[in-house]
């Protein structure tokens, strides 16, 4: 730090020179160099200590200290309190979760037993369906061929009855 302006004592009686400090230390009075009414502050605070119980009462520090350590603690109980409680909130949760979970899980299992159940019901209604196609080719098929016979089978009978009407006729 150079060049630190200082502001010189206001008092020049207080301050000490190299050669006040010789002097004095020649001389057997102090009072002469206004040094005998200085004293020295202490550079701590002062703590109350616990051999002292006639002042606890009436310490203004101590009292505020006792008021601030029970407001604390009541703060501390109602955290604690609160903590529990969202405790016991959070171990509830995680039993629902897990409950919800397993119950999940077999929902899962359920669905992909329906989902196969699906499946296998489609493959035989397709195949069902194929059958049927084919079952109704071949009763076209019956029924064409039923008509064809019919067909045949009409002429001739119609023509016996003819001959059988006409032997009749002449026979009479």
């Amino acid at each position: 730090m150079p060049n630190l302006a200082r502001s010189p004592p206001l008092n020049k009686s207080a301050s000490m020179s190299d050669s006040d400090i010789n002097r004095m230390a020649s001389s057997s009075s102090l009072e002469e160099f206004g040094v005998g009414q200085a004293t020295q502050r202490d550079s701590k605070r002062r703590r109350i200590s616990i051999e002292r119980p006639e002042t606890e009462g009436t310490d203004f520090r101590f009292i505020i200290r006792e008021e601030l350590r029970d407001m604390v603690s009541e703060i501390q109980l109602q955290q604690n309190s609160r903590l529990d409680k969202i405790e016991k909130y959070i171990a509830e949760i995680k039993t629902q979760n897990d409950t919800i979970h397993k119950k999940n899980l077999v929902i899962e299992k359920s669905i992909e037993f329906v989902t196969a159940m699906l499946d296998d019901l489609q493959s035989i209604i397709q195949r069902l369906e194929v059958e049927r196609k084919h079952i109704t080719e071949q009763i076209t098929k019956i029924s064409d061929k039923c008509d064809t016979l019919e067909r045949l089978h009409v002429k001739p009978a119609s023509r016996l009855e003819m001959c059988q009407n006409n032997r009749q006729l002449q026979n009479k």
